[in-house]
């Protein structure tokens, strides 16, 4: 009787064991960031700002209930899994503001490039919603990979 209890104590611990490596590989490939290839080095205007962004793979892997806007000006995209529309958002999980004059700059360099410098300096902005960070990290978790578009948001000061 007590080889069978030691046999099965050590069947849990070796499955626990297993399960943890799993999970980390798991996690490993999930956070580890993606590398970046957006389209760039094109004459992009505002009125195909839209189209753009709707290409953009940040929209494409949304998660299917993110609500996302992006206002740019005085004009606004609200953006959810592959699609973007040119109004105004009702309560957005996060709002990225962006002054008017950068489309052109995203069509040369790329909207992640450009978000990520002007955010650290301020100039863009985001304005986060009702949800709280641990809900925004569960819902928009695939798109950690790609946190080089948001700059330094999130990294802990030392």
């Amino acid at each position: 009787m007590e080889r069978i209890l030691k046999l099965l104590l050590w069947a849990i611990l070796i499955i626990i064991m297993v399960t943890l490596v799993v999970l980390g590989i798991y996690a490993y490939m999930l956070l580890k960031p993606a590398e970046i290839v957006e389209i760039k080095g094109i004459n992009l205007t505002q009125e195909e700002f839209a189209g753009y962004l709707e290409e953009h793979f940040l929209v494409k892997e949304m998660p299917e209930d993110g609500k996302v806007q992006i206002t740019l000006g005085e004009s606004y995209y609200s953006l959810g899994k592959g699609f973007v529309e040119e109004k105004q958002s009702t309560d957005p999980d996060i709002n990225i503001i962006i002054p008017e004059g950068y489309v052109e700059a995203i069509g040369r360099e790329g909207l992640c490039a450009v978000m990520g410098e002007e955010l650290d300096s301020g100039t863009f902005q985001i304005e986060f919603g009702e949800l709280s960070e641990a809900e925004m990290t569960s819902k928009y978790l695939n798109l950690l990979k790609y946190r080089e578009c948001f700059g330094s948001l999130g990294e802990e000061e030392e």
